[in-house]
């Protein structure tokens, strides 16, 4: 019986890898570049465009037009639509009867309420009959259509996304361009309305939020005009605080503080009747308090005539202003209820403030956007892999981060519908991240400081979840081995990437005492920051041979026992990158400890645990453990079930007896995705291989090949659920050699995005190029518009953090590497070789890299490059080089080669600034 389940298990697993692993694309689909995808219809249903700053909140764009949700508070406010707030138009051809409309498509089913449809937004008002969504991040792109309205209407919004400059891109504020072309052969009278109530709820008598004493201002300062939303109710030092403002740089302009003050919805008739009579409004500037239980919607009005195919660029600025933030989200009493600052309450007042510095400064802020945007969307690779990269940048710009006053950033695992969850900076969550390390690169840092300067003791303890504000207290938990060791090899990529070696001399004390934990123990840390069992505290290395045996808690949740290479392999990768660390600091002989250690853990590791095809865990039995309740329940479910063997729940059973623990939750022979973390991280860094490269590669193939599923409604998952029906993704574990446990880890059989972005880089390191581009064309399909939203991958939560793990996939299939000590950059593409262009990106400057046919080039578009020596692949076979030069300048240089790379050695360091270009001829 179990050689005919070995055999079933193996023909399903060849023949999901033969119709649905490389088979799933034909690859001339998996390669095509081209635009990214456009929604429309149904397809718009979930769609919600986060528009905000680093840190300081968002809107979202709904894919229709609509404003979805404010989540402007310090906190996210996911599936509340703001009432009352909505651009409309209102359009008049000459001799024909003028049309009005709310700027959106008209409403998607199911239309489910219990007492009609919620007139918060006027779903009862008309709208255009199509939109088309197009989301290219940070910008959003929308046209709407209809044949009642004789004018192109197109929408470009966004915020400003400038990377290496966290203050340009953390002004709290969303911007809205409207473009209005006439197509007709007649003048056109046009009018288009911003309107908003004012949302501030303050504490009320009973401390109940509610609205009341909001006041709408009409400023015009001669520059911009337009409304500044308050609440005179509240001290300033609540959270509810701040100001909005809405405006324009348009001199035409009609403006209402606040709708007809009336009972029902007299307001809504009074306004619309106004606007859509002839496209004007009463206008209505004076100053007033709303009532207690009340607030009042103001409009700004812009009104223009259009020529004959004439066009005109209709702008609207939304910013924010709510300074004050407070820890909602954590229980321990040191914490809870603190109240600190918004970074961007350094730099504004107000949020009229803000809208002032947009707009004087919005020619600068939008062309370094729209730049990087370009290089991006125009890069080489397929549309789903920019989508893929760009929109999970997109969290970046939500609450799940945010910097306090003091420049220190920090975030969740991701977000609830209204609170942030699982706080903060976790380790093993943030550990697969890139997009925030390769565009933010100083934020990052800021990140690796609160780790090691902060959360790591003397003994090389490091608290995986960070208490804020910061203080001489910290989170009581057990360490954690594969965020503490993956954290050491970021260090290592922060260092290489900023070329700072005065930073990693700042950081390197604790650096090597966290690793030294590893061998070292718990010793005299205090015991309140400890899980209190003893058999905690032993190390995960007690004998220094590189491989880990002990306990070791890890980003599922719960502890794997025994050598494994999921938290082995960032021990390697943690010791082969504190080798060189060692060695700039001047630390010669621990460089050569590490490194005897990471020889013999290599070695170690691939013997013990290399089963031909992958990596397998060796499960310790623990011994004298108490047996838990439900696994004693297994005894008595064996009586109705075949249950023989050591692996099944009567054998498991057996050795409980004996008082020996078959520890709970492990993976066994199981083939674990994330079985080559440290591998991934390696390679990112630039690290190189840290195990057999053969095996390695092969391991990688076995995940793709076991993991991968085609259709999952072939897969039952009693856990939570991410991917199903006939979609295809790939799960977090597999047991292909039979042997999976009765209980195996809790999240075994779930699909996660950020894991599949990982493999998907792995794959691609390793060779396995279509695998890893069917891996992320196969997630990205899954978010289609109508069943999830693009710009939100879940986990635990919205945005989850994880995800970011995306950005790997363009540094694997670039082939990018840079060392900023030595100032070495390379490029090793894997696709489109001898047409290929990207975005790369450094700790000072960032650009565009080309190969046409013979001929190279590099251009710094922002920031600055320090360059001694560039890379290229040898796939490209270049023989000699026959011209090279710094914009017009000739410069020397020679050609050697090194594993395998041509290397392009300058004769002396260029530092390339904004604009400059480094051209070779091959």
């Amino acid at each position: 019986m179990k050689r005919y389940i070995f055999f079933l298990c193996t023909v399903l697993a060849i023949s999901n890898f033969i119709f649905g692993g490389e088979q799933l694309y034909k690859k001339d689909k998996l390669y095509e570049t081209g635009k990214v995808r456009e929604f429309f219809g149904k397809d718009l249903r979930t769609i919600a465009f986060p528009i905000g700053g680093l840190g300081t909140g968002n809107i979202t764009l709904g894919g229709r037009g609509e404003i979805r949700e404010l989540e402007i508070f310090n906190r996210p406010n996911k599936g509340n639509y703001p009432d009352l707030t909505f651009f409309s138009i209102w359009v008049e051809e000459e001799g024909k009867k003028s049309v009005a409309k709310i700027l959106e498509r008209k409403l998607i089913s199911p239309y489910v309420a219990w007492m009609g449809i919620p007139r918060n937004q006027l779903p009862g008002v008309s709208r255009f009959e199509e939109a088309i969504f197009k989301g290219e991040y940070p910008f959003g792109y929308l046209t709407l259509t209809d044949n009642e309205v004789p004018m192109a209407v197109r929408l470009e919004a966004y915020n400003p996304f400038i990377p290496l400059s966290p203050e340009k891109s953390g002004i709290p504020a969303a911007v809205f361009n409207w473009k209005i072309k006439n197509d007709k052969k007649s003048k056109v009278k046009v009018s288009i309305a911003f309107s908003m109530l004012n949302p501030i709820k303050t504490l009320d008598k009973n401390k109940r939020h509610s609205y009341g004493k909001n006041l709408n201002q009409f400023i015009d300062d001669g520059f911009i005009k337009g409304i500044k939303m308050t609440s005179n109710r509240g001290e300033t030092e609540a959270l509810e605080s701040g100001s909005l403002a809405f405006v324009t740089t348009e001199k035409n302009i009609d403006v209402q503080t606040r709708w007809y003050r009336g009972g029902w919805w007299d307001n809504a008739h009074v306004f619309w009747d106004d606007f859509s009579d002839d496209g004007r409004i009463k206008n209505v500037s004076d100053s007033e308090e709303s009532m207690e239980g009340r607030s009042d919607v103001a409009t700004v009005l812009v009104h223009f005539e259009l020529d004959p195919g004439e066009e005109k660029v209709i702008p609207f600025y939304l910013t924010w202003y709510f300074p004050n933030r407070e820890n909602y989200w954590n229980r321990e009493k040191e914490v809870r209820g603190k109240k600190f600052k918004n970074y961007y309450s350094l730099k504004f007042q107000n949020a009229w403030d803000v809208a002032s510095y947009l707009i004087k400064n919005k020619e600068e802020l939008y062309q370094d956007t729209k730049v990087f945007h370009d290089v991006l969307f125009h890069s080489t690779y397929p549309s789903y892999v920019i989508d893929a990269v760009s929109s999970q940048a997109s969290s970046l710009k939500t609450n799940l981060v945010m910097r306090k006053d003091n420049g220190k950033f920090f975030g969740f695992e991701g977000l609830t519908d209204d609170s942030g969850c699982c706080p903060m900076n976790c380790t093993h969550v943030w550990n697969y991240e890139q997009t925030l390390a390769y565009l933010f690169p100083s934020l990052e840092r800021s990140m690796r400081e609160t780790d090691f300067l902060h959360n790591t003791f003397k003994n090389g303890y490091q608290v995986f979840r960070t208490l804020i504000p910061l203080g001489d207290y910290w989170w009581p938990f057990k360490p954690c081995a594969d965020g503490q060791m993956g954290n050491i090899v970021r260090v290592y990529r922060e260092w290489k990437l900023s070329g700072d070696t005065e930073w990693l001399k700042k950081l390197w004390p604790k650096v090597k005492a966290a690793l030294e934990f590893a061998w070292k123990g718990v010793g005299d840390v205090d015991k309140k920051l400890i899980w209190q069992k003893e058999r905690l505290l032993l190390p995960w290395d007690p004998d220094k041979d590189g491989v880990m045996e002990g306990e070791q808690h890890n980003t599922y949740d719960i502890e794997f026992y025994g050598p494994n290479t999921m938290t082995g392999s960032l021990y390697l990768a943690a010791l082969k990158a504190s080798v060189e660390m060692a060695e700039a600091v001047g630390d010669r002989k621990k460089s050569k400890e590490y490194l005897i250690i990471y020889e013999k853990g290599s070695k170690e590791y691939d013997s013990l645990l290399w089963n031909g095809e992958y990596y397998i865990q060796k499960v310790n039995v623990m011994e004298g453990l108490v047996v838990p309740e439900h696994l004693r329940s297994l005894e008595k479910d064996c009586e109705n079930l075949s249950c023989k063997g050591k692996d099944s729940p009567g054998g498991k059973m057996e050795a409980l007896e004996k008082g020996q623990s078959v520890p709970k939750y492990q993976y066994g022979d199981g083939c674990l995705s994330d079985q080559l973390l440290g591998q991934y991280l390696a390679h990112v860094a630039g690290l190189g291989y840290i195990l057999p490269k053969t095996n390695v590669d092969r391991a990688m193939k076995s995940i793709f090949l076991y993991n991968f599923m085609k259709d999952l409604s072939r897969f039952s998952n009693v856990q939570r659920v991410y991917a199903l029906n006939d979609e295809a993704g790939l799960l977090l574990c597999s047991w292909p050699k039979g042997k999976r446990p009765a209980l195996p880890f809790v999240y075994s059989d779930e699909v996660w995005t950020g894991i599949e972005y990982q493999v998907a880089a792995s794959l691609i390191y390793s060779g396995h190029i279509n695998e890893g581009l069917t891996l992320v064309k196969a997630l990205r399909e899954r978010y289609s518009g109508f069943n999830r939203n693009p710009w939100d991958e879940l986990e635990c939560g919205h945005h989850y953090a994880r995800a970011m793990a995306s950005w790997a996939v363009l540094l694997a299939l670039s082939g990018y590497k840079y060392d900023g000590v030595s100032h070495f950059i390379a490029f090793s593409p894997k696709i489109h070789q001898y047409n290929f262009y990207t975005f790369w990106s450094t700790g000072n400057g960032w650009g565009s890299f080309k190969v046409k046919n013979d001929k190279v080039n590099i251009k710094v578009e922002y920031g600055s490059l320090k360059i001694s020596k560039l890379g290229i692949s040898q796939d490209y076979e270049f023989k000699s080089i026959q011209s090279i030069q710094i914009n017009s300048m000739k410069i020397k240089a020679k050609l050697s080669r090194d594993k395998n790379l041509s290397i392009v050695n300058l004769d002396r360091t260029a530092e390339l600034k904004r604009g400059d270009e480094l051209v070779i001829i091959f």
